[in-house]
């Protein structure tokens, strides 16, 4: 209503039907489907990025805390499988170190859009060699896990150590 005169105001009449602007069912369901993929590729681009920056989740090791020989070592490893990882597991005493194995993992297979992670382990037996130039007393078990490079960036190692005892022969 006009507020001056008391007269009802006319509806403004539009100047076109508003189903000539309307999409046709085909094009709204082409734009949907353009929307479902849109979404399923950034979310796995996003998943995928992450993975490229932190390709190494944990690095664990197994050992008894004296070492003597005929003893087991081992190190497991989980990388994010977007890349190929390697696992090295080492005895330090001193200055002396010693190489106990190297495991390389490959990355899966399509390592963009396969998010499950790798899974992978070393196992190294302490022979009388090995442990040869090692004296008895404390020593450290090292595990390192290292990623490959990624976008021109290779990742910082993932280091675990242990503190071993190298028993008396």
């Amino acid at each position: 209503m006009s507020a001056a005169l008391g007269t009802p105001r006319r509806a403004a009449r539009p100047l076109l039907d508003p189903r000539l602007g309307a999409d046709p069912p085909s094009v709204r369901i082409l734009k949907r489907a353009i929307l479902a993929f849109l979404a399923v590729h950034v979310t796995l681009a996003s998943v995928s990025g992450y993975r490229a920056i932190v390709q190494v989740y944990r690095v664990e090791i197994r050992a008894p805390t004296a070492l003597r020989p005929g003893g087991a070592v081992g190190a497991s490893i989980t990388t994010s499988g977007r890349t190929r990882a390697s696992l090295e597991l080492e005895l330090v005493q001193g200055p002396v170190v010693r190489s106990l194995g190297v495991r390389t993992l490959p990355g899966n297979w399509d390592g963009v859009y396969d998010p499950f992670p790798r899974h992978d382990s070393l196992a190294a037996t302490l022979g009388p060699a090995t442990l040869t130039g090692f004296h008895a007393g404390p020593a450290v078990l090292r595990a390192t896990g290292r990623g490959s490079s990624q976008w021109l960036r290779t990742p910082p190692p993932v280091v675990r150590e242990m503190k071993v005892e190298i028993a008396p022969r």
